[in-house]
């Protein structure tokens, strides 16, 4: 059949064009703030408006360190190290502070200070302290690394090696749980073996930051 006697069919009008203004987007309902969220947003929008800085969320608490591993420790072999004249004093206060001391009479005193904290099998401290010597003295940051062991006998705390600039507190040797109170064993009667005049004596070595 020729096109132009071909029947015209009804064309159907085209659907409009769906753009992304037209398709409806469901909207959630609003959700209100709770009151500390609503002062913050409040203080953000206060900074804005005055070109001050946003204030900076608090930083969380540190948690504080295990009450468990407190106590007096005393280096491996303390009985012969003593019986030769070496004094090795190590002691962790429960509220996280500790005291590191060590005597050998006519060559070294020495003693350092801080704060300990414990990381999985870790436990670090971190603090101040001075070596006394023959051979001169010194002051001088302290932080070292121990390893927590769990034996029947109680915790052994084995230092992670590190160039020794603690005299005799930089020893390699472990030390093993003797008890929870403080047991001082240097010579001359040196330190409290109250824990209140001992945490006293460690704040006095090294000063919380105010």
């Amino acid at each position: 059949m020729p096109l132009h006697t071909m029947p015209l069919l009804p064309m159907r009008p085209a659907s409009p064009r769906r753009t992304a203004r037209s398709v409806p987007y469901p909207c959630r309902p609003a959700r209100a703030l709770s009151v500390p969220a609503a002062l913050a947003a409040l203080a953000v929008l206060l900074s804005l408006l005055t070109g001050a800085a946003p204030p900076r969320p608090a930083s969380p608490a540190l948690a504080a360190p295990p009450a468990k591993f407190g106590g007096t420790y005393r280096i491996e072999d303390w009985q012969n190290l003593e019986g030769r004249g070496l004094y090795h004093f190590f002691y962790l206060h429960p509220g996280g502070r500790f005291l590191l001391a060590g005597a050998w009479p006519g060559h070294e005193t020495s003693a350092f200070a801080g704060d300990w904290s414990v990381t999985g099998e870790l436990l670090y401290l971190n603090g101040r302290g001075q070596v006394d010597t023959n051979q001169g003295r010194w002051q001088v940051d302290f932080h070292r690394t121990y390893r927590i062991q769990v034996r029947a006998e109680g915790f052994r705390l084995e230092p992670v090696p590190r160039k020794n600039r603690y005299g005799l507190m930089g020893w390699p040797n472990a030390f093993l749980f003797y008890r929870s109170r403080p047991v001082p064993n240097l010579p001359g009667g040196s330190l409290p073996d109250s824990e209140a005049a001992l945490l006293d004596r460690i704040d006095r070595l090294a000063p919380r930051p105010r």
